[in-house]
């Protein structure tokens, strides 16, 4: 994701350059002071995740850095859906170079994480 950001970034006109920071943390230990944000946007992060803990430890940080009432936006790959789960049931066979499952989480699984942390689901917004 980086190199394709880095290629982006290319593109842009030199002062928007200057307000573009990109690097490479551990969703778990960010590189932030507690309350560094307004909104934290997390896409692309959970199909990549497997085990609860793991993704309790990422909201965890993600609500560390996140403001007073601040919002995160994230997305979920909703294993309920069937179109959606069959796709990443099969993704290591259709994308060889994926080599594994991507996995999914239901979005009461979620909210069960996220209410651990006294976090709520304000709104959902279903794609595809």
């Amino acid at each position: 994701m980086l190199i394709l950001a880095r290629k982006k970034l290319l593109k842009l006109r030199p002062w928007e350059k200057k307000k573009v920071r990109l690097l490479k943390a551990d969703a778990s230990h960010l590189p932030f002071d507690d309350s560094s944000f307004d909104i934290v946007v997390c896409a692309n992060v959970f199909y990549n995740v497997k085990k609860d803990s793991s993704k309790l430890a990422i909201l965890m940080e993600i609500r560390r850095v996140l403001g007073k009432n601040g919002v995160i936006l994230l997305d979920i790959r909703n294993k309920l859906n069937p179109l959606i789960y069959l796709q990443y049931k099969t993704a290591g066979i259709l994308e060889p170079k994926i080599g594994r499952k991507l996995n999914m989480s239901s979005l009461a699984e979620f909210g069960r994480l996220l209410g651990l942390l006294n976090l709520v689901i304000r709104r959902t917004h279903c794609i595809g």
